[in-house]
Formats: structure tokens, C-alpha cells, sequence
């Protein structure tokens, strides 16, 4: 509509008075006065039909009709009349051609007046609340659109490039939205986690209500079994919503067998009021625990398979590097480019077909920024038919349409090898400046570079050093501008 006709240049330059104000007819001027001379408002559209063509408001509003539904048929009709009314109030046939042409333009997009001031309004408070309060703001967009993955997705991206960290979710902070817990820093809902029900939410958080969890046996304890089932406690341990007990998601896998069979029980005991005051030291279990963790593929798997999408790293971050020194187009960029192109990432649905001229693949290619459907011809699958599914490669590509459908057509299919692999990254802080603030921070800085790297912590102390390993989830993409804010802490990154 406006946009498409100029409208909206029109009128940002007449407001500023760089453009003088002039009006269709002279008639119409009390009319268009309020916006510059130019037709905004369906309400406006609908007075100059009057004004100047003799139309009864019921005619005005079946031309409004007509230009939203545009259909050429009535359109020719309501032009006729329009142009005709025109001319029998003195108005030359061309300038009324030339009125009517540019209502068409505009008035099939236009809204009343009435609901533009409400969108406007709508528009201002958004605005307004995410320029103020961007945390708060973010936190409410993800919770609005929280079964719609491909948005969330898009909204923590959008997150990442305003400097607002999104955590994952948390038994402890996590609501049934996405939380805001401190500036700059999201809490992943509850709500959001996959096969984690309403009821199950909501028996949680009613839990949590005498008091925080503090530990597995306690989280287990105190929710209602029969609401957190076997799939629900297993989906929370692995989209790493109860990390913070300090156990490895393998261990807290291991225990789930145990831990529901004593919930059961207490529940049990609790119901029948047999239940012993010192019951948890009295039922919370001596077994072993195991310090092993997944591979930090599986637990990215993990997130990808609960969350919708990764959180803390991503299976390509170890290739980010020769990614981006093959120069390939990010999928989210690369609608709509022409020629060829060529784009990197995972592969995954792979399936081949057999045709006349040969077998023939498809596959979705899926990188940082998006996913797309990629066909290989025969002739192109014969050079690369050891192709598997979670396969790191790099394409050239173009795209094609078939059935109305776009998707890419690969042109040369190569693997990208995996990358020689960091051991460890190590930072080294002295212990006389390791403080609880500087350790808040500290973990605030690997949070903003989590990746596919083991960290380490080197605790120096004159010339003796106490070494710590960290869990998979706080694994580390070393890029210089961790080194440089970890140097500003007082700390040091080093490789091997």
C-alpha cells in the first residue's frame, strides 16, 4: 500500500516541511488536512468517494470492500462509477483517472483509522519496552511464542545480538515462561521443555513454593510422583534443568529408578501420616554416583531434542572456523541469491531415491541460522554417495523451483574433516583475586562463550597451582574475545 505507492516517504518529508503539502482536489482538503495531503486512512478513502464522486457512505464502504478483496471485476465497475461521479461534479475525466488510481494503490492495504491509532499505540508501548526494558521485554516475546520453535529461535538469536544471555531451564528459577533473572539474563521456561506437561509444571513450582530444591533426593521427595512421571524426571535431567545439584546428567540418569521408587514411598507414608520426622536421612539412599558425563554431542542432542534448538554450543561450533574461511552463505541469507553459492552445515533426513537416470538424494541441511532442503541430482550423488546423516559438509549450491517449491540444488558435495581438536582450555587466576564476586563474573564470561572445548581452572598461589576440571557444560569456544575479557577479570586463557 503507502509503501508500495511512496506514500510513506510523502509524508515523512511533508511532515518535516522538506516537501510542500498538496492535495489531490481542493475539495478534499479538510479531508486529507490531518495527513499531509495524502489518503492514510480507509475512513479518508471512503469521504472522497463522497466528496468528490457523489457516492452514499454505503457505496463508499463496498469500494473500501472491493480495494481489500481486489477483485478486477468489481473494481472496473466501482472505477466506472467513481470516475463518472467525478466528471458530473465537475472534475475532468483524466484528473478523476488519476484520483482513482492512486486510492486503488493505497486503500487495498489501508486500515480505518480507528485501528491504525491502536496499532500505533500497540506499537509505541513495544517499543518503548524493549528500548527500556529489553530483558523483561524478551523474556515476555519467547513466553508468547513458546510452542513455536522456529520463533524461539529466532527471538534468542535476537537475544544474543542485544547482549541478553538466555540460561537453560532451571527446577530452581524456571517458571512456566521464560523468566528474567538479573539484567541481561533469561531463564528457559519449564513450559517450553518437550513431554514436561502442565501438570507436571505446575506440581513442580508448587513444590518449590515451602522453599528451593537442594538437592536430587529433595527434588524427587518433595514433587508429586504420580504429575512428575519417569519421562518427565528423565526429560528435565537431560534438557539440564536440575545441572545445578552438581551432579552429571549420567549420574542423575542412573538414579531415577531409585529416586521414584523412595518418592513413591514417602508419598506413601506422607498419605497414611506414618511419615518419620527424620525421614530423608532415613531414606535417602548410599549409592554410587558416577562423575562420567555424555559426550558433549549427546548432551547437545539433548537440547536440541527437548529445547527445540541448541542452547549451549552447537555441533558445528568445532568447524566454525574453516566455515568461515570457505566464505559460505549463512541459510538464513540465502533466499533468494542467485547463481551459485556455497553453504556449510549438518546433514540430516537424508533419503535416496532410484530414478531412470539413477539414484538421487534429498537431504535438510541445517547450520547456526536456519535449515534448507537441499535435492542432489544422480550424476552429483555419484561422487558423494558415502554421504550419512549428521555428516559435516560444505555444498555449492543453487536454487531451484519445482511444484511452487524452492529449495537448493547441490552442485559439487565435499565433507568438511573434523578439525583437529583443543585438549583443554585452561585459565589460570590467581587465587588472591578469586573472590565470590570474581567467580559470579568468571562464570558469567564462560556462559557468554560456551562451545566444544573441555575447560580447566589453574589456581595459582606463588609458585604452586591447584588444577580443577569442569563438567561438559561449561565447555569453551576459546575465541580472542574470551581471552581479552577473561585478561580483564585478572585471569589468563591458555590452549594445549
Amino acid at each position: 500500500g503507502p509503501l508500495e505507492s511512496g506514500m510513506v516517504d510523502d509524508y515523512i518529508e511533508r511532515k518535516h516541511g522538506r516537501q510542500p503539502v498538496t492535495y489531490p482536489h481542493e475539495r478534499v482538503r479538510d479531508i486529507l488536512e490531518e495527513t499531509y495531503g495524502l489518503p492514510i486512512y480507509q475512513d479518508q478513502v471512503m469521504l472522497m468517494a463522497q466528496r468528490l464522486a457523489g457516492f452514499t457512505l454505503a457505496e463508499a464502504d463496498l469500494l473500501r470492500k472491493a480495494m481489500g478483496k481486489k477483485k478486477p471485476e468489481v473494481m472496473a465497475e466501482m472505477r466506472a462509477r467513481f470516475v463518472s461521479g467525478c466528471v458530473q461534479n465537475g472534475i475532468p475525466e483524466a484528473e478523476a483517472e488519476a484520483i482513482f488510481a492512486d486510492i486503488e494503490k493505497f486503500a487495498s492495504y489501508a486500515f480505518a483509522k480507528a485501528h491504525a491509532a491502536a496499532y500505533a499505540f500497540i506499537t509505541y508501548w513495544t517499543a518503548y519496552f524493549k528500548a527500556h526494558f529489553p530483558t523483561e521485554f524478551m523474556a515476555a516475546l519467547l513466553t508468547s511464542v513458546q510452542d513455536n520453535i522456529e520463533k524461539v529461535a529466532a527471538y534468542i538469536e535476537e537475544c544474543r545480538g542485544m547482549g541478553i544471555q538466555v540460561l537453560p531451564p532451571d527446577v530452581n528459577e524456571s517458571d512456566v515462561g521464560f523468566t528474567p533473572v538479573g539484567e541481561g539474563r533469561i531463564r528457559f521456561g519449564l513450559g517450553a521443555i518437550k513431554h514436561v506437561g502442565e501438570s507436571a509444571v505446575e506440581a513442580i513450582l508448587a513444590a518449590r513454593a515451602t522453599g528451593p530444591f537442594r538437592d536430587f533426593w529433595d527434588f524427587c521427595f518433595r514433587v508429586d510422583p504420580e504429575r512428575v512421571n519417569r519421562e518427565t524426571l528423565e526429560c528435565l535431567i537431560k534438557a539440564g534443568a536440575l545441572d545445578r545439584f552438581g551432579l552429571t546428567r549420567k549420574a542423575m540418569m542412573a538414579l531415577v529408578e531409585e529416586g521414584l521408587r523412595l518418592a513413591q514411598r514417602v508419598r506413601k507414608e506422607r498419605l497414611s501420616g506414618q511419615a518419620s520426622l527424620f525421614e530423608e536421612t532415613l531414606v535417602i539412599p548410599n549409592l554410587p554416583v558416577t562423575s562420567e558425563e555424555y559426550p558433549k554431542e549427546e548432551l547437545l542432542r539433548f537440547e536440541k531434542e527437548l529445547l527445540g534448538l541448541y542452547l549451549s554450543g552447537h555441533p558445528l561450533d568445532l568447524y566454525e572456523g574453516r566455515i568461515r574461511e570457505l566464505g559460505a552463505v549463512p541459510l538464513a541469507e540465502s533466499l533468494g541469491k542467485t547463481g551459485a553459492f556455497l553453504v556449510a552445515g549438518r546433514v540430516k533426513n537424508l533419503k535416496t531415491v532410484a530414478t531412470q537416470e539413477g539414484h538421487m538424494a534429498f537431504f535438510t541441511l541445517e547450520d547456526k541460522t536456519g535449515e534448507a532442503e537441499v535435492v542432489v541430482r544422480p550424476k552429483v550423488w555419484e561422487k558423494c554417495s558415502g554421504l550419512r546423516e549428521e555428516d559435516v559438509v560444505a555444498v555449492q549450491v543453487l536454487w531451484t523451483e519445482r511444484n511452487g517449491v524452492a529449495r537448493l540444488a547441490a552442485l559439487a558435495v565435499e565433507p568438511l574433516s573434523r578439525p583437529t581438536s583443543l585438549t583443554r582450555c585452561w585459565i589460570r587466576i590467581p587465587l588472591e583475586i578469586l573472590r565470590e564476586e570474581k567467580v559470579e563474573e568468571l562464570l558469567r564470561v564462560v556462559a557468554d562463550h560456551l562451545g566444544p572445548v573441555p575447560l580447566g581452572l589453574v589456581i595459582v598461589d606463588g609458585e604452586r597451582e591447584a588444577r580443577v576440571l569442569a563438567g561438559p557444560r561449561y565447555y569453551v569456544q576459546p575465541t580472542p574475545e574470551l581471552g581479552e575479557a577473561l585478561r580483564r577479570l585478572g585471569a589468563e586463557m591458555v590452549l594445549e
